[in-house]
């Protein structure tokens, strides 16, 4: 076992989740995402980060999973958090904006560490999206995928 790995073992699966998310916000802002809002949490759901790209209010659900997960952080995202989310995003624009904007987007920001061999930060990997280095967890590839739930 390397001293990386041990040293990400130690680190609760919450706090993994919320450095990911926030090196998923610098990313989305390196983008030109404009971050409105992280962790918004309602009896009904979570929305990890509201943002605006341009003109259009975009909610983006951050999907990380580990080296070791045999499941991608696409395949995650089952049927039942789907419905969730849109349920959280339905309770966000009533309690924040009291009316549904004509554009809303969700994205989805997939994050996957990647082997230290050949990568350095900043780089684009082969697969596609960027390379981060996220303390504790080592280097990330972030990709994120634009309006892949419909919001009907």
């Amino acid at each position: 076992m390397s001293k990386a790995t041990s040293r990400r073992s130690k680190v609760p699966q919450r706090t993994v989740g919320s450095l990911v998310e926030e090196a998923a916000s610098r990313h989305l802002a390196s983008l030109g995402y404009r971050i409105l809002e992280r962790n918004y949490a309602s009896r009904v759901g979570e929305i990890d980060i509201v943002a605006k790209d341009g003109g259009i209010l975009v909610f983006v659900e951050v999907r990380y999973r580990g080296m070791r997960s045999v499941e991608s952080p696409a395949e995650s995202l089952d049927r039942r958090k789907l419905s969730r989310i849109k349920r959280a995003i339905r309770h966000y624009l009533a309690e924040r904006l009291g009316r549904e904007p004509r554009v809303v987007r969700v994205d989805v920001c997939l994050a996957r560490p990647v082997p230290e061999t050949g990568c350095e930060e900043g780089t684009a990997e082969r697969g596609g999206g960027e390379v981060v280095q996220v303390p504790f967890v080592g280097l990330v590839r972030f990709e994120v995928l634009k309006g892949v739930v419909d919001f009907a």
